[in-house]
């Protein structure tokens, strides 16, 4: 029974506390290890006696074991987010192999099985049942002979029905389950995980990740935020670019942007190397061109079936293309200008050799 301080005095609480122990049935003060829990594949969960139901009580579901953690809160060197799919991220749960009655009210002649009975009419016993390795059940001469009699009538019934191998014997009653957080919401939002782990994020640094510091945070980026329609952008030599999705077009906690250079995956940030003579790589979900000198480049954004390019070009190709559209323009011109005259030379030698004939024949006509 627990107690309380009232006064400057001890009273009772009226709030009884059992501290029941579950472990391995031949254990003698034994350490519990991860090989005492039951290796059986449960595929039925229950089998019924006469007046008794075994069944394994599975607990509620643990907390994910990690999550995808965004700059904005272990900044760019520490960062999971930009690889998601490979956070290895699971949850377990235990299940304790129990007993309960099948109604209420039950009898039995038998005085074990009348203080068992009285046992499991208890709450929260008579919905969660007792787990029937524990030490409620283990260490109570008045109930052990009836727990023993269980053991031998509903166990093998129960074993039989989980298709259970040869000679397999129960250690410990308790079981462990396990499954991938692949798609929990823990696992995409580190705030969820915190406050499953009643882990406090107070002291992180929650700032945007336009502040977060990182290797890259002395230099100078031109930003390029990508939209819906294709675009084509003139670059300086030696520029450094930051490309990413425009959030007032897309709802960032809703999309997964992938990026292709030139058709090809991005090499991944190295947060080991110095930024300026990474290149072209992204970091998380922004691809940074550090010190620009490619004629062209092609960035290719897509999300699901939809598909956006942006083209760099160097500004001294797009100058070098303008001045040969005008050596063109100019020679073309001047090919038009010379043929121009050819015709016309043409055109005035036929006259002049024509009018010379007429005088020809005329003279030749008044002699």
């Amino acid at each position: 029974m627990c107690g309380m301080e009232l006064n400057g005095k001890v009273i009772s609480s009226n709030i009884f506390v059992n501290g029941d122990v579950v472990g391995p049935d031949d254990s003698d003060e034994k350490i519990f290890i991860y090989q005492d829990y039951e290796s059986l594949q449960v595929t039925v969960g229950a089998v019924k006696g006469e007046q008794l139901e075994l069944f394994v009580l599975w607990e509620n579901w643990g907390c994910c074991s990690a999550c995808c953690c965004p700059p904005a809160i272990c900044g760019h060197d520490f960062q999971t987010s930009s690889d998601c799919e490979n956070v290895f991220s699971s949850r377990t749960r235990t299940g304790y192999l129990s007993i309960r009655l099948l109604k209420k009210g039950l009898k039995s002649n038998q005085q074990h099985f009348i203080e068992l009975f009285k046992l499991l009419s208890i709450p929260p016993y008579t919905h969660r049942g007792i787990p029937l390795f524990s030490s409620l059940l283990q260490n109570s001469p008045a109930v052990k002979l009836a727990v023993d009699t269980i053991k031998k009538s509903l166990i093998p019934k129960f074993l039989a029905a989980n298709k259970a191998a040869n000679g397999y014997k129960f250690k410990s009653g308790m079981f462990i389950a396990s499954e991938s957080c692949k798609s929990h919401v823990q696992k995409t939002d580190c705030l969820q995980w915190a406050k499953c782990h009643n882990v406090s994020l107070a002291d992180a640094n929650t700032e945007s990740s336009e502040t977060v510091l990182d290797s890259c945070q002395h230099v100078h980026f031109v930003d390029v935020r990508v939209g819906t329609d294709h675009m084509k952008v003139i670059v300086g030599q030696h520029q450094n670019l930051r490309i990413r999705v425009d959030s007032e077009v897309y709802d960032m906690n809703k999309i997964k942007p992938k990026w292709r250079i030139n058709l090809r995956n991005p090499k991944k940030f190295d947060k080991s190397r110095p930024c300026l003579v990474q290149g072209i790589v992204q970091r998380a979900d922004e691809i940074l061109i550090l010190n620009f000198v490619m004629w062209d480049l092609k960035v290719d954004l897509i999300l699901g079936n939809e598909k956006v390019r942006i083209t760099f070009v160097s500004d001294r190709r797009s100058e070098s293309d303008r001045v040969v559209k005008y050596t063109i323009f100019y020679w073309a011109i001047a090919i038009v200008a010379f043929f121009l005259l050819l015709i016309a030379a043409v055109i005035f030698m036929h006259r002049e050799k024509t009018r010379r004939m007429e005088r020809a024949i005329k003279s030749a006509t008044t002699e």
